[in-house]
């Protein structure tokens, strides 16, 4: 079952119109969330299991990217394919392996 978590990600926008959503399963194993803009999000490494994907997926076309985020000392980012602008939203899927 997926539930609303708003404060999953260390770092995400929350201004008017760019807000991201975000829903996980209870234990993480599976998290989902829409950017509108496209924008980067950040979470700590400890929130997510050591083994998973990360995939985007683009509502506008209806394919899907893998990729492995970026790590900073203390969280991974992830950046999807295009930079974040009005029309170019992403669904972020992360799955525990």
């Amino acid at each position: 079952k997926l539930s609303p978590d708003f404060g999953f990600f260390t770092a995400m926008p929350n201004s008017s119109g760019r807000e991201t959503l975000v829903a996980r399963t209870q234990d993480a194993k599976l998290v989902i969330a829409y950017t509108p803009y496209g924008d980067a999000l950040e979470l700590k490494r400890s929130k997510l299991s050591s083994k998973y994907t990360a995939e985007w997926f683009n509502p506008r076309t209806g394919k899907s990217f893998s990729f492995s985020p970026a790590k900073t000392k203390e969280n991974l980012v992830f950046a999807p394919p295009f930079g974040g602008s009005r029309g170019n939203d992403w669904i972020l899927i992360l799955k525990a392996e």
